[in-house]
């Protein structure tokens, strides 16, 4: 399996949301994904959390969309998505 179309459609989502200062790419061994700001140089260990968790959300909506491709899938998905950080919030006590 390619990993092109997973790098096209994260980048197009990329385009469309508005984010312009990085892109994903196929990593130098082609066997995995690295991530490239505007000027080339890699943002591995520059992402902010929010461009962490929106690359990491990306990548499992396509996991998601791509699971038709085993012959054995019951066809339609229901996928549930849980935000256990929203569960951390709490009032400050006074």
């Amino acid at each position: 399996m390619s990993l092109q179309p997973t790098i096209d459609n994260i980048n197009r989502v990329l385009r469309l949301i508005g984010v312009t200062n990085f892109s994903i790419q196929k990593s130098i061994d082609g066997l995995g994904f690295q991530i490239k700001r505007k000027d080339g140089t890699l943002a591995g260990e520059t992402l902010s959390e929010g461009e962490m968790t929106l690359i990491t959300f990306l990548y499992f909506m396509q996991l998601v969309s791509e699971g038709g491709q085993d012959q054995h899938q019951v066809e339609g998905r229901i996928v549930v998505i849980d935000d256990p950080i929203s569960s951390l919030t709490c009032p400050e006590i006074s």
